[in-house]
């Protein structure tokens, strides 16, 4: 136990100490003193002086506590001491322009203190003061007139007369003060990782519901009001315990509906260049999709489970959904879809669904808790958000909850999919500092680096739209404004020019609406221009004798391409003519695609629209994004019990008919195949990956397959159809690896019991086909056991013949996973060979529903 040490009295010790004592001490009972004698009592002060003397060993300065306390003590009853001396406590030694004061004031003594508007309470202090009425500036460090003060704004020092923006407001530094335009400026909510959310106003939670939600939205119910946008996400179990993440997200902007998931291009509806109310357009920058639009939203997404919606000050107050109200009070943004103000994130959050079915989500669980093992990892992993390289933006965002949600989604990803998970955490903390101006290169260590192409290289704040050769002047102010974004961009001194960056001294210029070359030189009006990056630069006199300009004058055509190439919508490129209608989206706003005309024969019909093919019961049709037309053999006959429907592929007259099941070992099952639907043709399949659609799926489809089945009495070629299982056919085995213990049986549904491995040397739960005689596969067509028409994915491996092995399907872009609606056709690449068998995987979604291939 700690016991005090004994306080030395060295005027016990020492009598000339004590003598000292007195003698300095009773100085308060004499002049300057005497004047305050009568109204506080000296006796108390110097007993203390004297206390505070004897229990120090020095003999000078040991007095002054007791005198500076009975002087201000003075002071507050009115008396002002002029009482030190050089003998005597001397007084600090102030700077120019500064006094020392014993009772100097509490309230405006600096610069800073003209902005404090709540009443100052008064009280002496003593100190180097300003004198009169100059203030202490702490950016000069000396003292001022009020009106050469600065401003002291989030951090940092401007000067007297300073200007500059705070968000879409100017302002301006006077007498110390900043002044500024009170503008409601635009607001950005965000969702992203498991999820985490920021409203409007600044409100941070999370809500781990299993439904889809309304985000944002301006239709709340407000009678008299039009509405010009709703964003709707969909959440669905990700991960480990029990959190979510946004798979989906449905963009509505008047009459467009934009559909954004991961791993498919969006899907637009009406697709361009139907003209509609809506004005909008894509940029594909650094690491993002941005939708920019005319009506004041902008919608970021990053390719995965990052939102974020911008609205501008029209919307204030104006709005609902899980994003809050937008009306500058972060306290009521937990106002339900019947407008009450709830506690919790989970009752405000369920009451924005969009299914009524949906239930209430449970309270959420910290997945580190679930799995302890991980925490160490995502602490450390994270902790990047903490150190030196975030510190510029520390004193502007708080980064502790951004650290605190990073460990939280790096706890609850799947192994493979942590440092995603971790990488996106991060990056949504980086993405708000750059909003705020600070830039911040935090991807050159550790696991979330990007790999450029095409002369790109990694920016941590790059510009929303990238310099181009071809300066496209009317579109210059449509979105390109933004704050700028990380990714990948072109470097310094380059311009982006057919999807690469090039040195702006290599950019050709448009002239007579055709490129022509750097240097590339012509006379125009008596005057010399010449292509130098990228514009037309004219110098000389014209022919009517005005005096020579040295000014570069333009004569870039904006939104025009070179002969022989096509313009995208948008006018961000120029692609080859042989890369229109060719299954790949060249365009940022895939206009490429959009507008492909059908040729069949000698005529042209338009995409998506059937017309009849040359023989007979054949209709075709091209699938949107392609110009090679799908034909299809419709049989509108029912078959008697004990018959068969064949397809007479060689007899135009007579396309379908009814026989007996044939006796030879190459005969059709007796199965009947009740369908209005054949199998296409030896066509080629579109490429293009299917849209999300609300369309109702085809209650009947038919193999994608034009595998004969030979007969012995009939010379012409005949195919039994399917209804709607590939096992319904003779030529057809099929066979389940996930669960050989289980086989599917004929209208059985296949429910996959875990998810496969999509990379070489893919395992996990597929089925296998096998083909006999060796066939043409087009396409492929996925049913499940509910009407949903969510998004399905699905790889493919085909094995040519016997004695080859089994290869994946790619697409042309070198992606081994297919997207497709339930109902409708998966087309293949037009290199799928002729297989003998073919292993289907079903990706996603697992494993709560199943699925019927045919």
């Amino acid at each position: 136990m700690h016991e005090d040490r004994d306080i030395t009295d060295y005027c016990e010790i020492d009598s000339y100490h004590k003598k000292m004592a007195h003698e300095t001490c009773g100085k308060l009972t004499q002049e300057p003193f005497t004047d305050c004698g009568l109204k506080v009592d000296p006796k108390m002060y110097r007993d203390m002086c004297i206390k505070d003397y004897c229990q120090s060993q020095y003999y000078k300065g040991t007095e002054c506590l007791a005198f500076s306390a009975y002087a201000l003590e003075c002071a507050k009853e009115g008396v002002n001491l002029v009482w030190r001396s050089s003998d005597l406590c001397a007084t600090t030694l102030c700077q120019e322009g500064e006094v020392f004061k014993e009772c100097g004031s509490m309230c405006r003594v600096t610069c800073r203190d003209l902005e404090k508007t709540d009443d100052c309470q008064e009280q002496c202090i003593q100190g180097c003061q300003c004198i009169g009425d100059t203030l202490y500036d702490n950016l000069e460090n000396k003292c001022v007139s009020p009106s050469e003060c600065s401003c002291y704004v989030k951090g940092h020092y401007r000067r007297p007369g300073e200007t500059w923006n705070n968000g879409c407001n100017k302002c301006t530094c006077k007498t110390g003060v900043a002044e500024c335009t009170e503008k409601i400026c635009a607001a950005t909510c965000r969702g992203y990782g498991d999820p985490h959310y920021m409203t409007f106003d600044g409100r941070k939670y999370e809500f781990q519901g299993d439904c889809s939600y309304v985000f944002t939205s301006d239709d709340c119910g407000k009678d008299g009001r039009t509405s010009v946008f709703s964003v709707v996400v969909e959440n669905v179990p990700c991960g480990l315990g029990m959190v979510t993440c946004t798979k989906s997200i449905l963009f509505t902007l008047l009459d467009v509906k934009i559909f954004l998931v991961r791993g498919a291009d969006p899907a637009i509806t009406p697709p361009p260049p139907t003209p509609t109310t809506a004005k909008y357009r894509f940029v594909r920058s650094g690491i993002f999709l941005i939708i920019n639009t005319r009506h004041g939203v902008t919608l970021v997404w990053d390719f995965g489970t990052s939102v974020y919606v911008t609205l501008d000050g029209t919307f204030h107050g104006r709005v609902c959904g899980l994003c809050g109200d937008f009306d500058g009070n972060a306290l009521n943004d937990f106002r339900t879809r019947g407008g009450e103000i709830e506690a919790t994130p989970n009752a405000f959050g369920h009451s924005w669904k969009t299914i009524e079915s949906c239930p209430e989500p449970p309270d959420p669980v910290n997945p580190c808790d679930i799995n302890p093992g991980r925490r160490d990892w995502a602490r450390f992993a994270c902790s990047i958000i903490l150190k030196s390289v975030f510190s510029p933006c520390h004193n502007l965002v708080d980064p502790q909850p951004f650290h605190d949600n990073c460990v939280f989604d790096s706890c609850g990803c799947d192994r493979g999919g942590d440092c995603e998970c971790m990488c996106t955490a991060i990056s949504n903390y980086a993405a708000v500092c750059n909003t705020l101006g600070v830039e911040v290169p935090w991807r050159s260590t550790g696991n979330c680096g990007l790999q450029c192409e095409n002369g790109m290289e990694y920016l941590p704040c790059g510009k929303v739209c990238a310099d181009r050769c071809y300066e496209n002047a009317t579109e210059e102010d449509y979105g390109c404004t933004e704050q700028c974004v990380e990714g990948c961009h072109c470097p310094p001194g380059t311009k982006l020019w057919k999807g690469k960056c090039v040195k702006d001294v290599q950019c050709p210029c448009i002239y007579n609406g055709q490129e022509v070359p750097p240097g590339f030189v012509v006379i125009v009006d008596c005057m010399r221009c010449e292509c130098i990056r990228g514009k037309m630069q004219c110098s000389g006199a014209t022919c009517t004798g005005t005096p020579p300009s040295t000014t570069a004058l333009a004569s870039t055509t904006p939104c025009t391409c070179p002969p022989g190439e096509f313009k995208c919508y948008d006018c961000s490129r120029c692609i080859a003519i042989e890369d229109v209608c060719d299954g790949e989206n060249n365009c940022d706003d895939y206009s490429d695609e959009e507008s492909c005309e059908c040729v069949y024969g000698n005529k042209t019909y338009p995409v998506n629209q059937p017309f009849p093919g040359d023989g007979a019961c054949e209709t075709c049709k091209c699938e949107i994004g392609t110009s090679k037309p799908t034909c299809e053999k419709i049989c509108a006959i029912t078959c008697a019990i004990g018959e068969d429907l064949y397809l007479n592929e060689n007899d135009n007259t007579k396309c379908c008919e009814c026989k007996p099941p044939a006796t030879t070992t190459a005969t059709p099952t007796t199965t009947a195949a009740p369908t209005t639907t054949v199998p296409p043709t030896t066509t080629a399949a579109p490429t293009t990956t299917v849209p999300p659609t609300t369309t109702a799926a085809p209650t009947t489809t038919v193999p994608p397959t034009t595998t004969p089945a030979p007969s012995t009495t009939v010379q012409t070629t005949t195919e039994i159809l399917c209804d709607e299982n590939l096992d319904h056919y003779d030529p057809v085995s099929l066979k389940r690896f996930d669960d050989v213990g289980n086989p599917v049986s004929p209208d059985d549904i296949w429910k996959p019991n875990s998810p496969p491995n999509v990379a070489d040397p893919y395992s996990g739960s597929h089925l296998k086909v096998t083909f006999t005689p060796r066939s043409e596969i087009t396409s492929v067509t996925i049913y499940k056991d509910n009407d949903s028409a969510e998004v399905v994915k699905v790889a493919f491996k085909v094995k040519p013949s016997d004695s080859d092995a089994l290869v994946p399907l790619r697409r042309s872009d070198g992606s081994d996973i297919f997207y497709g609606i339930p109902g409708l056709k998966i087309a293949l690449p037009p290199s799928t060979p002729y297989v003998v068998e073919m292993e289907v995987y079903i990706v996603e979604p697992l494993p709560a529903e199943g699925f019927k291939a045919c």
